[in-house]
């Protein structure tokens, strides 16, 4: 098969159908996850301390006020480092009036998304020759996982996500496409 937009729909779906497992089916994703003791108390707290959606970052530093002399932009620093060393420190994404959560719409644009990847990992793939079925499958998995490494890493690096979650992060992710790497592998010339 030469058709690369229905072999990136198949090898989309194979890495779908396994991302809907590891996260519905096997228990991994849940055990990376806590709950608050209280979310009222934290539901509110976030309510009434977020004024807008968006990204929040609890110590907030604000090193980079224009009105700041350099000393008062060091103290500030000093002073954040310090209750960041403390805790609690924080890196969330807060939407303070919800969202209306529709999971058929979350779910098609997933898909969408490993169809873009399918084919970007196609077309990567197209730009080589000479590779066998098992080097096919191993090119697109290094690609995809490159670029897992790439996005999902600095979550652990600079906000603290936790180990457990990125390293099962990268483990989907490798599974995944490794899967996807055998239909994209298999079907194309």
């Amino acid at each position: 098969m030469n058709n690369k937009f229905v072999i990136a729909i198949l090898a989309a779906l194979v890495a779908f159908i396994w991302s809907w497992i590891s996260w519905m089916a096997l228990p991994f994703h849940n055990q990376s996850l806590n709950k608050f003791q209280n979310e009222d108390v934290v539901s509110l707290a976030l309510k009434s301390n977020a004024p807008k959606s968006g990204i929040f970052i609890l110590p907030f530093c604000n090193k980079d006020d224009k009105d700041l002399s350099k000393e008062e932009k060091q103290a500030a620093m000093d002073t954040h480092m310090t209750k960041v060393k403390e805790g609690p420190y924080a890196f969330v994404s807060i939407m303070p009036d919800g969202i209306e959560f529709d999971m058929g719409k979350a779910m098609a644009i997933g898909f969408l998304k490993d169809v873009i990847v399918a084919f970007l990992l196609i077309w990567l793939l197209s730009k080589t020759s000479g590779l066998s079925f098992i080097g096919k499958v191993g090119f697109v998995k290094i690609a995809a996982l490159s670029g897992a490494i790439v996005s999902i890493l600095p979550n652990w690096i600079w906000w603290g996500f936790p180990t457990d979650f990125i390293v099962l992060a990268l483990i989907d992710v490798a599974i995944a496409w490794g899967l996807a790497g055998c239909v994209i592998a298999k079907l194309t010339k």
